[in-house]
């Protein structure tokens, strides 16, 4: 990887040419060493990342246009930043990881990849722990969404979508646990409030509140006027870093 070899190299370079300038003091020039390093692979990161941003347009413009094909090809383009950034290529297999699940519908295709995506990237998680519910690997499932929640705390589509899959699987008591932590973190969100309500209810959850996020999960079928007129239902789901 180019951005760590640079670094460390820049890195190795300022500690030998300090510790020669201060007469063999390894402390300081370890430190400086150190910094330099740091500071040049902070650089290429960001950098890197610039470059996947300037893309992002084209990728989005492929997707309202229903054209998956053509945002996976320039997201395939866009993978020799990663020789530049490792952090921009897991960035890279999230995206991918997004597109071959809700909108190619490919299983096989996105797992890798959402599994390879940052755990911040919360629409890749909960796509993940969907996939694992298709599967009934509930216990990969449960272990996704928890990993998921923990890192986006104030994401309250993680929570209904946790505790939606929870009660079709006859966990009402579980689903509703599941709610009352999200309403613990978002004591004011007015949509857990009415989800956790219907749950206790005997009701089942209507996710309307986050459409169009939750069709890109394929756990409900969207009603037939938002695929009408040879439209998905499917909206862009790229994930700005």
């Amino acid at each position: 990887m180019y951005s760590f070899l640079i670094s460390a190299g820049l890195g190795g370079a300022t500690f030998a040419v300090v510790w020669r300038a201060l007469g063999y003091h390894w402390g300081i020039a370890l430190g400086l060493g150190l910094v330099v390093a740091m500071a040049v692979w902070l650089a290429m990161t960001w950098w890197a990342n610039k470059q996947l941003e300037k893309r992002l347009p084209a990728i989005e413009a492929a997707l309202t246009d229903q054209s998956a094909e053509l945002a996976v090809e320039l997201l395939e383009d866009a993978r020799g930043l990663q020789k530049w950034s490792y952090p921009v290529g897991l960035a890279i297999d999230g995206q991918l990881g997004v597109i071959h699940f809700a909108h190619k519908q490919d299983l096989e295709a996105a797992q890798p990849l959402l599994e390879k995506a940052f755990v911040k990237n919360w629409q890749a998680k909960a796509m993940l722990a969907a996939l694992h519910y298709k599967r009934k690997q509930y216990d990969e499932m449960e272990k996704v969404f928890e990993e998921a929640i923990k890192a986006n705390k104030q994401v309250p589509m993680l929570y209904a979508a946790f505790a939606w899959v929870e009660a079709r699987r006859r966990r009402r008591d579980e689903a509703v646990a599941i709610l009352e932590r999200g309403r613990k973190e978002m004591p004011d969100d007015e949509d857990l409030k009415r989800a956790m309500g219907e749950l206790q209810s005997g009701k089942r959850i209507k996710m309307t509140a986050w459409e169009p996020e939750w069709w890109a999960l394929h756990l409900q079928r969207p009603p037939a006027q938002m695929v009408g007129g040879g439209r998905k239902v499917q909206g862009r789901y790229i994930r700005r870093q």
